[in-house]
């Protein structure tokens, strides 16, 4: 079986990285060939091609920045070349395989696959939906999302009631040989040595609201708490971040993108998210995969990974008093409680979130 995989860029959000994984893991599947077309030109700012089985074969349509129309046609070309079984797109990828996924919407030999990794109204900029839209209406498209509340949005959204559910998935977790040193610096912020670290990963954006987990943290000075941000920042987002370092306070250190987010995370206590809105987040995952206790926002997929007082602290709504609590709640618990709370997010990871249940579902979806 060829398989396609098209995403906008290899870079650091969740949607990049799952779909590499997922690429690593359907590779070692005896009979797939996979290919993995980035609409971008890869650059060294994006994540390293060495993180791709060697099997992969590794493809770039030259896409200029803003909407290029000719990508359109190079992607067709491409796709025209290497005639796959299944073409499966993420984020832009289905904006700029209109015109093959058009021209071959009667083809019964090809079967397109799209996953939804977003809230359906912010999967995509605002300007590419009515494609997006058009194309998952009108074409026998196997249509993905995240979790049911995802599902949910899809339906109202885009109109389509048939989209499968497929928990993300991630590999088990390898940490790299920049363990100690990570430990090291997470130590250089610490009051002593019972302060718990909280940590952010996530890119600088409005949605991950950020602003209020600083605030928070102001909040809870006089405690041994510290938190770390950890996320790339566009040129766009650059005013954001002086902001947030404005803002930052004693307690909070924006220590901006990392190659090994797993080490510093490994090194912390509670896995902070603070967003306004969320798909299935990949970090979150990774979280879990690590033992650690999670306090998020009950946003998007999330509540179908935290159940509150159980694997993590679900709060309920997005607000700051709220969140101030549940960390609150949290620094009360005792160790046993804390202890008791890790092993479950630990079992929650091996019982639905592994990349290879994952990419087991999705293979099922390719054979369908």
């Amino acid at each position: 079986m060829k398989i396609a995989y098209i995403i906008t860029t290899l870079g650091y959000g969740g949607a990049e990285k799952m779909c590499m994984d997922l690429c690593n893991e359907v590779a070692t599947y005896p009979d797939c060939e996979v290919y993995l077309i980035s609409l971008f030109d890869h650059t060294p700012g994006q994540r390293g091609l060495s993180e791709l089985n060697k099997k992969i074969k590794f493809i770039t349509a030259g896409k200029k920045p803003g909407i290029d129309l000719s990508t359109f046609s190079r992607l067709d070309k491409i796709l025209s070349d290497l005639k796959p079984d299944v073409v499966h797109t993420m984020l832009t990828g289905l904006f700029y395989g209109a015109k093959y996924i058009w021209k071959n919407r009667n083809n019964h030999n090809i079967r397109f696959v799209h996953t939804v990794h977003n809230v359906a109204k912010e999967d995509v900029h605002y300007a590419l939906n009515y494609v997006h839209r058009l194309l998952l209406q009108k074409v026998n498209i196997l249509t993905v999302a995240l979790t049911q509340e995802i599902k949910e949005t899809i339906r109202e959204y885009y109109k389509v009631n048939d989209a499968h559910v497929i928990f993300n998935g991630v590999p088990v977790p390898v940490l790299s040989d920049k363990l100690k040193e990570a430990g090291s610096q997470i130590s250089q912020f610490k009051k002593d040595e019972h302060t718990r670290v909280f940590i952010n990963l996530g890119r600088i954006h409005p949605q991950k609201n950020q602003q209020m987990l600083i605030q928070v943290f102001k909040r809870l000075e006089d405690k041994n708490v510290v938190a770390l941000i950890l996320g790339d920042c566009t040129e766009q987002n650059k005013p954001l971040l002086e902001k947030l370092t404005a803002a930052a306070g004693k307690n909070v250190h924006i220590l901006g993108k990392k190659n090994n987010p797993l080490d510093y995370l490994y090194h912390s206590d509670v896995f902070s998210m603070t967003s306004i809105f969320e798909g299935l987040p990949i970090s979150l995952l990774e979280a879990l995969s690590l033992g650690k206790v999670s306090i998020c926002t009950r946003v998007g997929g999330i509540p179908s990974v935290v159940e509150n007082g159980v694997n993590g602290i679900l709060t309920s709504e997005v607000d700051e008093e709220v969140y101030y609590q549940a960390v609150l709640e949290y620094l009360q618990m005792n160790e046993h409680a804390i202890k008791a709370m890790q092993q479950k997010a630990k079992e929650t990871f091996e019982q639905k979130f592994t990349m290879s249940s994952c990419a087991k579902a999705y293979m099922q979806l390719y054979i369908k």
